[in-house]
């Protein structure tokens, strides 16, 4: 929940070569068609505070690093505001820091980490990976239930906001690296999100293949041994 995403930055931002985990920090909603008919919130207030809550180093860090983008850009935005029992919530912290809606505003949190992301732009201004695989499920299921009309109703899994499942049938891909407004049915500069934020299912796909790769690997080896 807490590591939804792995936002990674461009080695010339403030975070220069460190990553960081943050939550599915995202104001819209989204269907869940043939299971609960009904907008759904990607994120919500009780989720909110228990990351605010959450102490575990890779939190701490992260809100560090939020809180010094913050400093930069002149928000008012504190560390101390990042922890629990500050009174701060989802709705105040959307609309006066994070702004995921309104991400082209200069003061927009969201619109700073996605333009600072990195997007594998060589010294010859050459985008070297324009778009990636995502999948259209994340792991909804597994924690998240909402309040609908007072009845808890289990999320089920769903497409995270920046792949594109939409325009790729059989494999998504996150929208192509672009600094220009697109219409996007998920925010008008998902290009800046064309590698980061990596949702948790991408990055469980990406170690099984690489763990079943090196795994294979060793088999072709024995095998050469053999034939030699």
């Amino acid at each position: 929940r807490d590591a939804y995403y792995l936002w990674c930055f461009d080695p010339s931002s403030l975070a220069e070569t460190t990553c960081y985990y943050y939550p599915n920090f995202y104001y819209g909603t989204f269907q869940a068609a043939g299971v609960i008919n009904t907008n759904i919130p990607y994120y919500t207030d009780v989720e909110f505070q228990k990351w605010l809550s959450n102490n575990e180093d890779y939190v701490k860090d992260a809100k560090d690093y939020m809180a010094e983008v913050a400093a930069d850009m002149g928000l008012g935005l504190t560390r101390a505001q990042l922890n629990s029992g500050s009174g701060l919530t989802w709705q105040e912290f959307e609309a006066d820091y994070w702004k995921s809606e309104f991400e082209s505003d200069a003061t927009s949190l969201f619109g700073r980490f996605s333009k600072d992301a990195w997007h594998s732009i060589n010294n010859n201004d050459l985008v070297l990976y324009p778009t990636r695989r995502c999948f259209e499920e994340d792991y909804s299921a597994s924690y998240r239930e909402v309040d609908i009309d007072g009845t808890t109703v289990e999320v089920p899994n769903v497409p995270p906001p920046f792949c594109n499942a939409a325009d790729y049938e059989f494999k998504p891909r996150t929208w192509q690296y672009s600094t220009e407004a697109q219409d996007n049915a998920n925010g008008a500069y998902n290009g800046l999100r064309n590698l980061f934020p990596m949702q948790t299912r991408t990055r469980v796909e990406a170690l099984s293949m690489s763990n079943s790769a090196y795994f294979i690997s060793i088999i072709v080896v024995q095998w050469a041994d053999l034939m030699i």
